[in-house]
């Protein structure tokens, strides 16, 4: 049975909410699974809408598990605030609001 696609953050060292803290090596896990091969781009913006960087962009099936470490493209550390995760798929945008407490 094919299942549908479905976008589901996760949080990984047992963090239970959508607030973490880089510092303490917790990492925001994005799952993302697909019925079908199909191009997937998931970013991370601020919540002005600037792009702060992407995590993946191209096609992939069935499970695709990435870490968000609360870094930017630049490899700089973001400062403790809202940001937005962002999974494009099959012409469809999910997002998620992440809070980085320092």
């Amino acid at each position: 049975m094919q299942h549908p696609n479905v976008v589901r953050l996760v949080k990984t060292k047992v963090i239970t909410n959508s607030n973490f803290n880089p510092e303490l090596g917790e990492r925001v896990g994005i799952h993302v699974q697909t019925a079908e091969t199909t191009g997937i781009k998931v970013s991370v913006f601020a919540r002005s809408g600037k792009l702060l960087r992407v995590l993946w962009d191209s096609a992939a099936l069935g499970t695709l598990e990435l870490a968000w470490d609360g870094l930017d493209a630049k490899g700089l550390n973001l400062p403790s605030g809202i940001y937005v995760v962002a999974v494009e798929m099959g012409g469809k945008t999910e997002t998620r609001k992440i809070t980085i407490k320092r």
